[in-house]
């Protein structure tokens, strides 16, 4: 009887690991979503910015030596560490975008530009406001002003003075230009209002990419939303992610001569999947490059890419992941100090330091 019971025993538990095998058997790769930490640590520590039932809005984080900034649509916070005593709080405020020039923080939006001093003061330097701020391989200072928004002006970081940086070019039918980034090939690029992309060199237009005439946008009239498009430098070439709604959802790699999509998925693919689905679901509020992997950073997740995965399928080289020690259903920032630590925003208002060595 005992080894009728022995027997019987053997059996339940070989049936049960054969049962668990079965439920973890399908790859990471195939899966909707995978629970995990973003970096592979839980060694969190979270610091709420301020009362849930606070105005402020926060999806943007700086750093300028012990100062840590955030902002997001018209607040501003500026703290002494991540977490420390506030500097400065201010809400109806429309400069709440950062830019570091030359060891110096900007702080600007159509209210103006700004500067943050040494000692924590916040001095106005112009009240022209400007939609983007960039620095050019040469070390000027240039933007796109509120007034003029087709332009992109040279300004002085002394005086504060501006003068064009572009030579005139022939204008599309909206001319709000935004999101200023160089290649490593000197191109400058910038996307205006009708989601059009512009090559310039040297000051000149040199090409002009138009949703529907071209493979950068997707396919047929789709059209990137404003804040879903991100340019990144990876090892000499320009990234860029690229999202409409759930319309698609692209990511194209610049080498210098031609853009080439890595990563593309459209809602009218044939057969497409619940994976697929859930990435075109979510909606991007930043990107960022660590290692051989980009991070797109969701209200629905966080989308892992790895650039150097070579799989034939691509859609077998990004995760969907859900980190349970962060906050759900909130779109994130993720920022890197000075110090290597990185840290998580979210539109809760809640910061996390991730204590990944």
């Amino acid at each position: 009887m005992r080894t009728t019971f022995l027997a019987y025993g053997l059996i339940i538990a070989t049936l049960s690991l054969l049962s668990c095998e079965k439920k973890n058997a399908i790859p990471l790769a195939e899966q909707v979503q995978v629970s995990r930490p973003l970096f592979g640590c839980d060694a969190y520590e979270a610091f709420d910015l301020t009362t849930l039932s606070s105005s402020l809005f926060f999806d943007e984080m700086a750093q300028f030596g012990p100062y840590f900034l955030y902002g997001g649509l018209s607040s501003l916070q500026i703290r002494e560490g991540y977490s420390g005593p506030i500097v400065a709080e201010v809400g109806n405020h429309r400069a709440t975008h950062f830019h570091s020039y030359n060891d110096r923080m900007f702080v600007y939006g159509t209210d103006g530009i700004y500067e943050l001093l040494s000692n924590g003061n916040l001095v106005q330097r112009t009240s022209v406001g400007f939609w983007d701020l960039e620095t050019t391989p040469e070390g000027l200072l240039i933007g796109v002003p509120f007034s003029d928004s087709w332009r992109i002006m040279a300004i002085d970081p002394v005086d504060f003075t501006f003068q064009p940086y572009l030579t005139e070019y022939p204008r599309g039918r909206c001319v709000t230009l935004g999101d200023l980034h160089f290649s490593a090939d000197g191109s400058l690029w910038a996307v205006d209002c009708d989601n059009e992309l512009l090559q310039f060199q040297n000051g000149a237009l040199v090409s002009r990419e138009i949703a529907g005439e071209s493979d950068f946008w997707g396919e047929g009239d789709n059209y990137p939303l404003d804040d879903s498009i991100f340019f990144l430098d990876y090892q000499g070439r320009t990234i860029a992610v690229t999202k409409c709604g759930f319309l698609f959802y692209e990511i194209l790699e610049y080498d210098g001569t031609q853009w080439t999509t890595l990563f593309r998925v459209n809602y009218e693919d044939e057969n497409l999947s619940e994976k697929a689905s859930e990435l075109l679901r979510g909606a991007p509020n930043e990107a960022v490059i660590k290692g051989q992997h980009l991070y797109v950073m969701t209200n629905r997740g966080i989308h892992e890419f790895d650039l150097e995965s070579g799989y034939e399928d691509p859609m077998e080289a990004v995760l969907n992941i859900k980190d349970p020690g962060l906050a759900q259903d909130a779109s994130y920032e993720l920022f890197q100090d000075d110090q290597a630590e990185w840290y998580v925003l979210n539109t809760q208002k809640r910061v996390v330091r991730l204590g990944c060595e």
